[in-house]
């Protein structure tokens, strides 16, 4: 054998194993880290479980929502199948005794559920399930709508920088024209207070003559102010103000009644009676409406012939 050429068979052997002994001690090596990391998971678990087991909070949560928590989590299998949705399945649906336990829980003063007063919506920091918040299905609005107090300012702003003020902008729809009716009671209700100052003094001229005293009291001679249909408030002039507000027009029939109440003969009414009367108008001219409304639209036999081709108006109705 040519002593150049070979090579010892130790030599060999040894060179040919050591890829594979490297191998294998990269596989334990693995396993081990495998090992340590399955020992380093089930301590963490064990201690999250410790710690849900220390909150009361989350112990409670668990407890109280388990049975709903298995029922949902059975009733979602349902819904899907090889990952994609069975149309013909029946969605999950809220029950109405949970809704209102869950309800409850969230109302109740109780130092067991936190959160109650939350200000912004957490789905992991939630004390009851996602299924019973009726908002969660909501999408956010994306669209900001109009902010009136800012184009209000910057409207004033315009006026103040043209010399301008409230006082000469043009009228609203609010406040009461005089003219027609309107003017009849204003003069009438004057001519009440007129008259109900000519009857002091003739009540007062009688006690002098009868009675040797008399008590300064009886010497105030009565003062009305005179009427006056003004705007709601000078803010109801911008262009800004709804004119179909449901409370600006209510403050505007509220004048319009408690001037029908001093022409009725009340010198003074109470503010609670006025809104209470008010009301009662706001009902009786709904249901005014809804009647004539219910009319034109019938196509009853019984219905009165309208004249000409138009609508049927007050009038004809009458006749």
């Amino acid at each position: 054998m040519d002593s150049g050429t070979g090579s010892h068979p130790l030599e060999t052997s040894s060179s040919n194993n050591g890829p594979k002994e490297e191998n294998d001690q990269h596989f334990r090596d693995s396993a081990e880290d495998e090992k340590l990391d399955e020992i380093r998971g089930i301590q963490l678990s064990v201690e999250d479980k410790n710690e849900d087991n220390d909150d009361l909070e989350i112990s409670t949560w668990k407890s109280l929502t388990s049975s709903v928590r298995y029922r949902l989590c059975n009733e979602r299998s349902k819904l899907f199948n090889g990952n994609q949705i069975q149309p013909n399945t029946e969605a999950v649906i809220r029950t109405q005794t949970q809704m209102y336990n869950f309800t409850k829980y969230l109302e109740e003063e109780s130092k067991v559920v936190l959160h109650r007063n939350r200000k912004y919506f957490d789905e992991n920091d939630d004390p009851y399930l996602i299924e019973y918040d009726v908002c969660g299905g909501i999408p956010s609005i994306n669209q900001s709508s109009f902010d009136f107090d800012k184009i209000e300012e910057q409207l004033l702003e315009n006026m103040i920088e043209e010399g301008k003020s409230l006082k000469d902008l043009p009228e609203s729809r609010f406040k009461v024209k005089l003219q027609g009716s309107t003017n009849l009671i204003i003069e009438n209700i004057s001519l009440m207070q007129d008259i109900r100052k000519i009857c002091f003094k003739i009540n007062l001229i009688r006690t002098m003559q009868t009675s040797q005293f008399v008590h300064k009291s009886q010497f105030v001679a009565p003062d009305f102010p005179k009427i006056r249909f003004e705007d709601i408030d000078p803010m109801s002039k911008l262009k800004t103000r709804d004119m179909m507000s449901e409370a600006m027009a209510s403050q505007a029939l509220k004048k319009s009644v408690s001037a029908l109440l001093m022409l009725s003969g009340f010198e003074k009414t109470n503010p609670l009676c006025a809104a209470i009367l008010t009301e009662i108008t706001e009902t009786y001219m709904g249901n005014l409406a809804k009647s004539f409304k219910l009319h034109l639209e019938s196509n009853s036999i019984n219905k009165m012939p309208v004249q000409r081709k138009r609508p049927m108006t007050c009038k004809e109705v009458e006749t």
